[in-house]
Order: structure tokens, then C-alpha cells, then sequence
């Protein structure tokens, strides 16, 4: 370290120092060799072949940064040469450039090729839980955001027809002579061969689809010994009927509406149409997360359907910080979280947690409406509550009650806490 640094690391620069104090680099330069440690990765590499590699602990850093701060590899370079905020976290001096933009390409890869994302995520969760950095019982936040897919989203026509494919390839080889006639066509890739402007032929092409698609079903061996054979079948089984139906003579039309678990691409088949509110839709997945916010360390992570709600997958997270140690005493999430059964679920995991959500007003209404987790003795019940709400010169909104119902009655004595992004029922 030289004089530069010397000075610009103590802090004693003034007014004040260049990295402010408590600011989240700050932080992540105080946890990075907690977390991170050289040892994680040394089976990545070969100590007596080629010259010394780049500390492995800085590399991870950088590749941390890069994905809080959403920036490329090739930016996550310049960032560690000329941004004071990252070398400061990442223990770099003055004159020290980090690494190589390819460095966090080859890491990346490593780290996939070695399946240990999930191991090194569970491993540094653990380590900050040890070190007293994550309390135990610590206040989490959970929330889900979309991730779109990779592939893209086919019609009714591309779904069939690749699906057919995918089945009818499998069992090219001991297809029956009597359906290669009628099966070959799905042999080869592409749109069928039709005038697309003429409607007639767009349904004559659907009947013939569904049809065949039943007929590959129906004739073709359930039992096999491929693999590919067996997913091509399920795969056609799910999307034959998902978009069409027969009406009253026995032809086959697009249904109305969108089947509930609709598969949207035979390139992946796990994709599916996700909603975040009536207009906002996309393809793909949901990544749901949960933080702690104090220290802004994500501590469980899960990856979803995009069409699967929240509270379906709380658990999970839950029992992810179990492993690691943590056991919150509180969760805040919003009203996707907000149901009975799984304020029960979380309140009898491990060491209990109690799942706080958002208090909603109802649009164009003074009316307030909670779903609510009432403690009482030797009970629990999940009630919900519509009343009045009115912010009081405190600023805290003031309930008073016009209609509850669910299981059990509110205990005698309580009352109705509320803020603006939470409330609950306070029993004395």
C-alpha cells in the first residue's frame, strides 16, 4: 500500500472521507472476508500448474457487485480500476486494477460447471449467521419478482406440432407401418405447408393436429426405455387439449379464454404466463427472495413458475434459513402472503414466525381491509376486518371496526393496530 492509499483508506480526508461511513460498500469491505473466503474455490484450481490466479475471494466479490449494481463484465472491469467505492470494498489499492473482465466469465463458468451456486450461497448465509452478522431471530422481508424466459412464446399451432414431433422422432424407429402415412409429416421441423390467409385452412390444419396428436397417444407405446421418448409424451399429453375444444358437431376449435396451467413453449416447458396485476404480464418464471434488511444480505432464495403465487412457496424459504441457522420471528411480505393457512404453517416452523403483511385500502373507499393473525390464548385465528380508517395527527391510522368474520371472534380487550404498511391486533 503506498501513501495514496495510506491516506485515502484511514478515512482521514477532509471534509469527510471519500467512502462515507455505513454506506453498503462500507459494509460489504467489512463482511467480504467473513463470507468470502480463497479456500471456497481452491479445488478450482491446480496449485502447481500455471502462475498464481487472481485471489478467487476479490474475484467473487467483483461478481457480486456486478450483480447488485446490474452492470456488465466488461463494466465490473472499469469499475475496479477507476470506482473508489468498489476497490474500497473489494480491499484494493490505488494502483491496483482487480481483474480481467474475462476473469468473472471463466468464474461464472466455473461456477456452474461445478453446480456449487446453490452450495456457496448456502455457505456464506451460514457464515454470516456465525459470525453474529444475521441475528437469528432477525426480521425478514419476502417478496417475488418476474424473470422471463429464454424461449419464446408459441401459439396453439407451434405447440402442437412441435410437440408432435418431439414425440413421433422419439419412436421413429419403431413406428407402425400403418401410421407413417399419416404420422411422417411430423418427422421433419417447421409450419405446415398451408395458405395461412385462408381460414378454412386454419382449421382443417387445427383438426388435423388434435387429431393426430390423440392418435399418437392412443397408438404409440406409454412404456419405454427413452428417456426423451417419455418427456415427449407428457409434454403432448399436457398441450393436445390446453387451447381447444369441440363444440356441439364434433369440431375442434380455440377455447376461449387461458387454461390455468398453460404450457407457453415446447423449447421450455416449464414457462408459463405470469400476472402482476391485471395488464403487467410475462413469460417465464417468478424468483422469490427474502432479506434482511438491516444488512441487505439476501438469505433464501427460490425460483418458481411465473404463474405460482408467493405464499405457495414461503415455506420453502423459510425452511432454507432453517439449514443456515435463522429462525425470523417476523416476516414482512405483502397481501400474496396474507393467508390463513400459511400464517398457521409459518407460526408452528421451527421456532415461529409471524407473517406481517400489507393493510390494503380499498380503491374509491374510506373502508380498510386486513387479513389478520389473532393471538389468543391457546389459539390462533385468521380474521378479516373491514372498518373505517383515518390517519390520526400522529400519523398512525385509527380502525374502528364495521364487520369481521373468520374463524373464531376477536378476544375480548383487544384492539386494531395499524400504520401504513401494516396492521395487526393487539390483545392486552
Amino acid at each position: 500500500m503506498d501513501l495514496a492509499d495510506a491516506v485515502l483508506w484511514t478515512g482521514k480526508v477532509e471534509p469527510k472521507p471519500l467512502i462515507e461511513k455505513g454506506s453498503f460498500h462500507d459494509r460489504f469491505a467489512k463482511l467480504r472476508s467473513t463470507i468470502l473466503r480463497d479456500e471456497d474455490f481452491e479445488h478450482w484450481f491446480d496449485s502447481e500448474t500455471g502462475r498464481p490466479s487472481i485471489p478467487p475471494s476479490v474475484v467473487a466479490g467483483a461478481f457480486l457487485l456486478a450483480l447488485r449494481e446490474d452492470c456488465s463484465d466488461r463494466e465490473a472491469e472499469q469499475r475496479m480500476r477507476y470506482d473508489l467505492r468498489w476497490k474500497w470494498a473489494l480491499g484494493l489499492g490505488l494502483n491496483d486494477h482487480g481483474c480481467d473482465h474475462s476473469s468473472l466469465c471463466v468464474f461464472r463458468g466455473r461456477l456452474l460447471a461445478h453446480q456449487e451456486e446453490g452450495k456457496l450461497f448456502g455457505a456464506i448465509v451460514a457464515r454470516a449467521v456465525e459470525a453474529g452478522l444475521l441475528p437469528k431471530r432477525a426480521v425478514q422481508v419476502m417478496d417475488s419478482s418476474p424473470m422471463l424466459g429464454a424461449a419464446a412464446v408459441q401459439d396453439t399451432y407451434k405447440l402442437l406440432r412441435t410437440a408432435l414431433h418431439k414425440l413421433v422422432k422419439g419412436h421413429k424407429r419403431e413406428l407402425p407401418a400403418e401410421l407413417m402415412p399419416r404420422l411422417k409429416r411430423y418427422l421433419q421441423t417447421g409450419k405446415a405447408d398451408i395458405d395461412w390467409e385462408d381460414r378454412e385452412a386454419w382449421q382443417r390444419e387445427l383438426q388435423q393436429l388434435v387429431e393426430d396428436a390423440e392418435l399418437a397417444l392412443r397408438e404409440l407405446p406409454a412404456e419405454t426405455d427413452k428417456p426423451a421418448a417419455s418427456t415427449a409424451r407428457a409434454l403432448l399429453a399436457q398441450v393436445a387439449h390446453q387451447d381447444v375444444e369441440r363444440d356441439g358437431e364434433g369440431r375442434i376449435q380455440i377455447r376461449k379464454g387461458v387454461a390455468k396451467d398453460r404450457v407457453v413453449s415446447t423449447v421450455d416447458p416449464e414457462m408459463r404466463h405470469g400476472h402482476k396485476s391485471s395488464t403487467g404480464r410475462w413469460d417465464g418464471y417468478k424468483k422469490h427472495v427474502s432479506v434482511e434488511p438491516q444488512t441487505e444480505l439476501i438469505t433464501a432464495v427460490e425460483v418458481s413458475a411465473a404463474n405460482v403465487g408467493g405464499g405457495a412457496v414461503a415455506m420453502k424459504l423459510l425452511e432454507q434459513q432453517a439449514e443456515v441457522g435463522l429462525a425470523p420471528a417476523e416476516v414482512a411480505a405483502d397481501q400474496q402472503y396474507a393467508a390463513g393457512e400459511l400464517r398457521e404453517q409459518a407460526q408452528a416452523h421451527d421456532e415461529g414466525t409471524t407473517i406481517v403483511t400489507r393493510a390494503a385500502a380499498l380503491p374509491d373507499t374510506g373502508y380498510f381491509h386486513a387479513s389478520l393473525h389473532i393471538p389468543a390464548v391457546g389459539r390462533r385465528a385468521a380474521v378479516k376486518i373491514w372498518g373505517w380508517a383515518a390517519r390520526d395527527a400522529d400519523n398512525s391510522v385509527g380502525i374502528e371496526p364495521v364487520q369481521e368474520s373468520g374463524v373464531g371472534a376477536r378476544p375480548e380487550g383487544s384492539r386494531i393496530v395499524a400504520s401504513s404498511t401494516r396492521a395487526r391486533i393487539s390483545v392486552p
